[in-house]
């Protein structure tokens, strides 16, 4: 199902319109008479227009002329309750599989899938997720592993007092240990896991669907889209960086449309300016 969905979305991508008649029938000539540099030809095919959105998955659009591709989804959570009023995250985007709600501000309905194919249908091409690698001296030091792919923006749209209102996905975030430059979202792509289903049967599973890591914040390996700084979830590695922004999320359950939109130029593969972390035992 991964395949054909994504292999689809190649199609869909690389389809165009069909090319115009060669030749018309003119009544007032015989047959032999119609030359093939005489036929009248069609107009070429207008240029998609900036406000076509095109249903292409459950909740999921494209629009081909702004690059871009929006789903649905609601505020996850409730930023203003006063008996919580910090929230740590680990996403930006959520889906329902592993009740990440809580760490999240969007959640999803929309597949990871659905999203990626989406992606590659306005020419988008995935790189590598990031991840973190514990393979060294017997697990204690991990080296980061930043993604790569295309840039990508990410907003937020809205209904804020009756009125549209359009933010950064990361002005809903406070990064209470910001870099400079900032770091950048990227479309990896996720990666691709194998699990057994009811049935017993080994298939083929697309991770961000599996562990609901749609945009990441932190490092999952496993996020479609993610974060250029590799930063684990795993407190005992990296404290809490990334904060709800009470003030600038709207309640619990508002709908929200979320817009990934590509950047003008491509990340190139960072290079790793980040010391190997050790693991708090």
């Amino acid at each position: 199902m991964i395949v054909a969905t994504l292999a689809l979305a190649a199609a869909f991508a690389a389809s165009e319109p069909p090319l115009p008649a060669i030749a018309r029938s003119l009544p007032s000539a015989p047959p032999l008479a119609v030359r093939f540099a005489d036929a009248p030809a069609d107009p070429p095919p207008a240029a998609p227009a900036k406000d076509e959105w095109v249903g292409v998955f459950p909740s999921v659009r494209i629009n081909r002329a702004l690059k871009t591709v929006e789903f649905d989804g609601t505020v996850a959570w409730d930023f203003h309750n006063a008996d919580t009023p910090r929230t740590e995250l680990e996403l930006l985007v959520c889906l329902p599989m592993r009740d990440k709600e809580h760490e999240s501000l969007v959640l999803s309905k929309a597949k990871g899938t659905h999203v990626h194919a989406a992606l590659l249908m306005v020419g988008l091409e995935p790189g590598t997720p990031g991840r973190l690698d514990f393979s060294g001296d017997g697990g204690n030091q991990v080296k980061r592993i930043a993604p790569t792919g295309p840039a990508v923006s990410v907003r937020f749209c809205y209904q804020k007092n009756g009125i549209e209102a359009t933010d950064p996905a990361m002005s809903w975030v406070t990064d209470e240990r910001p870099e400079r430059p900032a770091p950048s979202l990227v479309f990896g792509g996720s990666s691709i896991g194998q699990m057994r289903n009811p049935q017993g049967d080994r298939v083929t599973t697309y991770n961000a669907d599996e562990l609901g890591t749609l945009i990441g914040l932190c490092t999952f390996g496993s996020e479609t889209i993610g974060l250029t700084s590799v930063v684990s979830p795993d407190s005992g590695l990296d404290a809490p960086r990334f904060i709800g922004n009470n003030t600038a999320i709207p309640p619990a359950d508002t709908a929200v449309r979320v817009r990934i939109t590509a950047e003008p130029t491509t990340l190139p593969a960072p290079a790793a300016p980040q010391q190997p972390a050790t693991r708090v035992q």
